[in-house]
């Protein structure tokens, strides 16, 4: 439609729907191209709609009759909708817990919004319906502003002054409104529990509601000013209402996270910078143009990410990530080797590592050859990698490519301040400490599960008289493995699964941290009378150093174990690729068929396929691993890549430490 056409149609005692419709088709007129050949680069700048609004506003200086008439019909608009939820609601949770959010923003992707048409933030929607918005608004100059500013106040009589008496006294009701949400949220039970130990009526929380309302009463009657007491009042308790926010997070970081309390905290948050805003607003800003621009900015900003499924899990869910790295990376420090005296520790625990995936290989053929259903299979080969792990954590043994979904957040915990040349320094010095390591246990766990294969082998040839496998069966285990099939893609999927791992461990320790489970069984007074205070004691001790391993590994074996039986249900043909016990299942396969394997290509191909698995098991669960908690520190993008070509360029100088281990002498 031509704009001509559009001002034509403003008519103030139009019914309101026609109004709002009038208003939703003029700023589509600002972002349409109409017959100019225009970069779309324009539109998602605001090039395209600040040029329209400036042509706008110069068609209304030549016509003031349709001046006069879209300046009455934007003011009818104000007066006929109601402020209240834009500004109390808009842009902020809306739901009480994380789940119900999720849920709530999940319907409204597929169901039409309800009509409210007498709710002014129904129209923001509908009127800013891109993030682009916020573009063309930052690009308004100041004169233009002033001239958008004056057109609500065009022809204005004594009568319209009602217009800006009902807005402000909606901003008041939304103040006192925001003010009863703070109240509530902060004074809950879960939340209380987590802040400091003070009496219900001596919390900010609870002052929160009658210190604004006393603000609100002093602006009335305009007895306010920058030093009334009021007001100075009303500061404070929101500084400490902040002070209680940052006591609560400390709280969960020492016992844990709940997904839930994470979105209180956040959203009790948003309030108050709400209602920060909001007073803002009353006590000048209303009349400034460039701060109310940015309010309404800042509106068009929370109206996106609240409506954001993803935007709302990257927020709720940071924290959560956090802590579970935090956990993961108490673990992952005892991967990283830094001196050569640790380089041969991390290669003798691996080399114990690499003899009962020696044994776990054996048991996963000799599964294979019972007649079981899949799910019998799956069930038994699900013990066997958990037995067989779990021996390994209990021996103090190292399954190598378990370390780098550990090892990662043990890394990522460690960036901070990296805007700091020597902490950027300081970090690439541990991620060669890192690869190092990783090539310390992968070198440990393929040395010695190969002549614990080969030995078994040895020993089933004299009891039984016959190899492991039959001919035919060795070979069908070598083409397996074969690096031109789908190998590369189910070591991939190991490692994805190998990350799965660590954060069920870490989401684990997190839970049993969170729900004060050590604390419970050293009260428990039938286990004090059982055991004795000093073995529980002992016994709890354990629990806290183990619960991140144990669970770790049984939950890795029944992920190895499990899921190819079930992607196979579904038809998946993804199958598990571990490089150890890979390797232990291709000797096996060379034992039987004897010397003449190496005159095989489907050897030659088969030991290439284990390269490619070990280095996609190291390399998609690090990668996972370090994502996620890159995510949860909210590095940024550019420090990131520094960081990467610090990296490279420390491998172009000094590729050897990225392999050996440094000199004793120089060992830290």
């Amino acid at each position: 439609m031509q704009l001509d056409s559009l001002l034509s149609y403003a008519s103030p005692k139009a019914p309101l729907q026609e109004r709002l419709e009038w208003l939703v088709e003029l700023f589509r007129w600002t972002r349409s191209q109409g017959n100019v050949a225009l970069l779309r680069t324009e539109l998602q700048t605001g090039q395209l709609q600040a040029t329209r609004i400036r042509y706008l506003l110069i068609q209304l200086e030549k016509n003031t009759e349709k001046k006069l008439k879209v300046a009455q019909t934007l003011r009818s608009i104000l007066y006929d909708t109601t402020a209240l939820d834009l500004f109390c609601t808009t842009g902020l949770p809306a739901e009480s817990g994380f789940f119900s959010e999720a849920i709530d923003r999940m319907t409204e992707k597929f169901l039409p919004r309800p009509p409210h048409e007498d709710e002014l933030g129904e129209v923001f929607v509908r009127v800013f319906s891109s993030q682009n918005d916020i573009h063309w608004l930052e690009r308004l100059e100041g004169a233009m502003l002033s001239e958008l500013w004056a057109l609500f106040h065009y022809g204005a009589t004594p009568e319209d002054d009602k217009v800006w008496r009902k807005l402000n006294g909606e901003i008041e009701d939304a103040i006192l409104f925001l003010a009863g949400q703070i109240r509530a949220f902060g004074l809950a039970p879960k939340i209380r529990l987590r802040m400091s130990k003070m009496a219900l009526r001596d919390r900010p929380f609870f002052e929160i509601t009658s210190v604004s309302a006393q603000v609100l009463k002093d602006m009335r009657f305009e007895k306010v000013d920058a030093n009334h007491a009021a007001l100075k009042a009303f500061r404070y308790v929101i500084a400490q209402c902040r002070l209680e926010l940052e006591v609560a997070n400390k709280h969960l970081d020492v016992y844990g996270v709940s997904v839930s309390i994470v979105y209180q905290l956040d959203r009790i948050e948003s309030l108050i910078k709400r209602m920060e805003t909001l007073f803002s607003i009353l006590l000048g800003e209303r009349n400034d143009p460039k701060k109310m621009i940015r309010f309404v900015c800042l509106l068009i900003t929370e109206l996106r990410d609240r409506e954001s499924f993803r935007s709302f899990f990257d927020e709720n869910l940071s924290l959560l990530s956090m802590k579970i790295a935090e956990q993961s990376a108490e673990t992952g420090e005892h991967y990283i080797t830094r001196t050569s005296k640790e380089y041969g520790k991390m290669f003798r625990s691996a080399a114990g590592g690499g003899v009962i995936a020696g044994f776990i290989g054996f048991t996963k053929i000799f599964l294979e050859e019972m007649t079981l259903s899949y799910f019998v299979l799956g069930i038994f080969k699900s013990i066997n990698y958990s037995v067989g792990f779990v021996w390994m954590h209990v021996a103090g043994y190292t399954l190598a490519t378990r370390q780098p979904a550990m090892t990662a957040n043990a890394l990522a915990a460690k960036m901070y301040n990296l805007e700091d040349e020597v902490a950027r320094s300081n970090l690439v010095d541990e991620v060669v400490n890192l690869i190092r390591s990783q090539g310390a246990a992968i070198f440990g766990n393929v040395a010695f599960v190969v002549p614990t294969a080969l030995l078994v082998s040895t020993v089933m040839l004299y009891l039984k008289g016959a190899p492991i496998l039959s001919h035919a069966e060795a070979i069908h285990s070598l083409e397996e493995y074969s690096a031109f099939g789908l190998t590369p893609i189910h070591g991939a999927y190991t490692g994805f699964l190998l990350w799965v791992a660590s954060v069920i461990a870490g989401w684990v320790a997190n839970w049993s941290v969170y729900h004060e489970i050590p604390q419970a069984l050293s009260s428990h007074r039938r286990l004090k009378a059982v055991l004795g205070p000093s073995r529980l004691n002992r016994w709890i001790a354990s629990y806290q150093k183990n619960l991140s391993g144990w669970v770790g590994y049984i939950a890795l074996g029944f992920l190895l174990g499990m899921t190819p039986k079930i992607m196979s249900f579904f038809g998946l043909p993804l199958d598990i690729r571990h490089v150890t016990i890979s390797s232990g299942t291709l000797t096996y396969a060379t034992a039987s068929i004897g010397w003449n394997f190496i005159y095989l290509s489907e050897f030659w191909l088969a030991l290439f396929g284990i390269v490619l698995v070990g280095i996609m098991n190291v390399g998609v669960s690090f990668f996972m691993a370090l994502l996620v908690a890159l995510k949860a520190r909210r590095i940024d993008a550019s420090l990131r890549d520094e960081i990467y070509s610090e990296v490279f360029r420390r491998f172009k100088s000094k590729p050897s430490s990225f392999l050996l281990p440094p000199r004793a002498h120089k060992a830290s």
